[in-house]
């Protein structure tokens, strides 16, 4: 149902229009509605794509899949490992990496164990040749693979498997979020009421939760939550 806006002569009924410019403009232009006032109002802001990244050091096999799934998902690729760390270090985190197994210098499975040490939560996954199941095995021990995908894969077993690899991530998120929460509202709450029997040494903990608060903001460590509770417990 449309909303009504009233003006002092008599109600107006509102046909609401998108735009290119992510608004929505009342009335229309044309008949009926070329004398009264204009009134933009943003429309809701469409949701940020997933961030992935693919590893591999093959350039056309990359670029197919940056033409192959742009629209989908925010994709960034690099050609071989160290080149696969340095984005991670410059653009991470990742929701979901994706490595060949097969690379000069360092191959998927010694990369993927160091995205594991990096970034904990990126839902890691292989791309490995039939031939080259040994590496299962090791990939299973060192680097936590949520799924392995085989190569070559079509468009629509890559994007199936990256939907699944994306709602893995989704309920790691979820649970971290849920976890530092609960944990920091039970701290806040043993702190006031420590702060009731010591007024004098909850005062001392508010200021060094401040000038901890300041630090993480100049330092921006990985999980900062875990150093305000702990200034707040100091």
């Amino acid at each position: 149902m449309w909303p009504t806006l009233w003006s002092p002569v008599a109600p107006l009924r509102a046909t609401w229009i998108p735009t290119t410019s992510a608004a929505w403009i009342w009335p229309p232009s044309g008949k009926g509605g070329r004398n009264l006032p204009r009134i933009c109002i943003p429309s809701p802001r469409m949701p940020e794509m997933e961030r992935v990244l693919f590893v591999d050091d093959e350039a056309n096999i990359l670029s197919g899949i940056r033409r192959n799934l742009r629209r989908r998902y925010e994709v960034f690729t690099a050609e071989g490992g160290q080149a696969g760390l340095e984005a991670l270090e410059r653009e991470g985190p990742f929701a979901v990496v994706v490595s060949d197994y097969r690379m000069p210098g360092m191959d998927g499975v010694e990369f993927l164990a160091r995205v594991r040490a990096q970034s904990p939560h990126s839902v890691r996954m292989m791309l490995t040749g039939q031939a080259e199941m040994s590496a299962v095995i090791g990939a299973i021990n060192s680097s936590k693979i949520f799924r392995f995908l085989p190569k070559p894969i079509s468009r629509d077993e890559l994007i199936g498997a990256l939907d699944d690899a994306l709602e893995q991530y989704r309920l790691i998120t979820a649970e971290k979020q849920l976890l530092e929460q609960t944990l920091s509202s039970s701290v806040k709450a043993l702190v006031d009421l420590l702060g009731m029997v010591n007024p004098v040494a909850f005062s001392r903990a508010a200021r060094v939760k401040r000038c901890v608060a300041w630090l993480v903001g100049r330092l921006e460590p990985p999980n900062p939550w875990e150093f305000e509770l702990a200034g707040l417990l100091s």
